[in-house]
């Protein structure tokens, strides 16, 4: 969106450029300024623009906002869509379908994941894979003599790391998984498995209709995000962090001891070592510990309902099952659409900054003393409390500051401001949230602590 003073300069400026148009819409700023909409049919002509336009002084509102998630958050579709096309064929499924919100839930088809490798990761030994009804590990090289007389394991022995990954990929594809899980399964299993294909010529193809996956490595920290075409990779440790789950340490022995009361077969310092003697002299036990690995990270996920955990937050906020964080884009997802038909458009980062700062809340000097009997008060979510009391919201400032309500129509605010009894959005969210958790809280599932995190409303607005 541009302000509809610069829409005449605009259209000169991006001359150059092709497959654009410029439209006035009903909306405008939070200065009360009208504005026009500048449509493109890619992605990467949208990004030329902006750079283009700021360039030249032309403030652009809302450009960082991703197409698709535009496309499905005016519709309100966090998850679950209902695909409404009556032209569709077999040879031409869906061609410009109406899409609708649905509250769907599937079942999904998960593979607990893990590898062994050599210390340096340049060297596969085994891969293991848990699922409902299979559990069976891969293994590099000959059978070796074991120290047990029998074993549970499927073992499925091959000459070299080529064939066993080959092999692997195949079964991979048969078994068709909708979900990926594992301990650092993003960061190690699967950047591995993806390295050493590369190395021998394997094309690393986990996605859907033999796809490849495709990576996207942060430059400060080196994290690393994969998107798996008709698949997503879950990890047990962001999972745990985004329900809000805490532990000393994340190590799968630490967390698995915690939550089920057993761990690895291996652990400590010397475990590298131990996996590389177990290769060489006794790979039965080798792929016992990879097996049990895939089991501890598929109890975790049961036990903790942590897929649940990520269906609900993805339909609740529009968040993708994988994504890590996300808060100010979850808020971001519900609330602009919102935005939009209340006849605004969201500021930019930085133009509502103000010198003024809240006072915060009253904090009592303590008494020091020894008591016999203490009572504790918390006050039930503080802040988001307070923003439905009150109607805080940034819309309904605007409302009552651009239409000169009168005092029937207002709840007065801190420092002077107001704000409009009716179009408010962000009470209402709240209120609605508040009422899921309390829902979610007496089921006593892991979707009570989505909402729990989100409603730390008050750190995001």
């Amino acid at each position: 969106f541009i302000q509809s003073e610069h829409a005449l300069r605009a259209k000169i400026l991006l001359k150059p450029l092709s497959n654009f148009r410029i439209a006035k819409v009903e909306l405008k700023t939070f200065n009360n300024n009208p504005v026009h909409a500048v449509y493109f049919k890619s992605h990467r002509t949208s990004r030329d623009a902006r750079n283009l336009l700021e360039s030249n002084g032309i403030i652009c509102w809302e450009a960082d906002i991703r197409p698709h998630e535009r496309y499905l958050m005016e519709r309100f579709i966090t998850a679950g869509a209902i695909i409404d096309d009556e032209s569709s064929t077999k040879k031409n499924p869906f061609l410009n379908p109406r899409l609708a919100p649905a509250e769907y839930r599937p079942e999904l088809k998960l593979l607990s994941l893990d590898i062994e490798t050599s210390m340096t990761a340049s060297e596969l030994f085994s891969i293991g894979v848990w699922t409902a009804h299979d559990r069976k590990v891969f293994m590099v090289g000959a059978e070796t003599p074991s120290t047990h007389s029998v074993t549970t394991v499927d073992i499925q022995y091959f000459d070299s790391q080529l064939s066993c990954l080959q092999n692997f990929l195949k079964w991979f594809s048969e078994y068709d998984p909708d979900v990926i899980i594992g301990w650092s399964v993003v960061q190690f299993d699967l950047w591995v498995l993806e390295t050493l294909c590369k190395k021998l010529g394997i094309n690393f193809a986990i996605g859907r209709a033999d796809q490849s996956a495709h990576w996207r490595q942060e430059e400060g920290d080196g994290r690393r995000y994969i998107v798996i075409p008709g698949r997503v990779a879950l990890d047990g440790i962001e999972l745990l962090k985004a329900a809000n789950f805490h532990y000393e340490s994340y190590s799968l022995q630490y967390v698995s001891e915690a939550i089920l009361g057993s761990g690895k077969l291996l652990h400590g310092s010397g475990r590298g070592e131990d996996i590389a003697r177990l290769f060489a002299e006794d790979k039965q036990s080798l792929a016992e510990y990879n097996l049990r690995d895939c089991e501890l990270v598929w109890d975790i996920f049961i036990q903790k309902k942590l897929l649940h955990f990520a269906v609900e937050r993805s339909q609740l906020t529009g968040l993708l099952l994988d994504r890590v964080g996300g808060s100010v884009a979850a808020f971001e997802y519900s609330y602009l659409p919102r935005l939009h038909r209340r006849g605004y458009v969201a500021p930019n980062m930085g133009e509502l900054e103000s010198d003024v700062v809240s006072p915060g809340g009253y904090v009592m000097n303590s008494q020091p003393g020894i008591y016999d009997n203490i009572l504790v008060l918390d006050f039930k979510s503080l802040y988001p409390s307070i923003i439905r009391t009150f109607l805080i919201d940034p819309c309904a400032f605007w409302i009552a500051e651009h239409e000169q309500l009168p005092e029937d129509a207002i709840v007065p605010g801190f420092n002077g401001a107001h704000f409009a009894r009716e179009g408010h959005i962000l009470p209402q969210m709240i209120e609605n949230l508040s009422a899921a958790r309390d829902v979610a809280k007496k089921q006593k599932n892991a979707s009570k602590r989505i909402l729990i995190i989100l409603l730390r409303i008050d750190g995001i607005c």
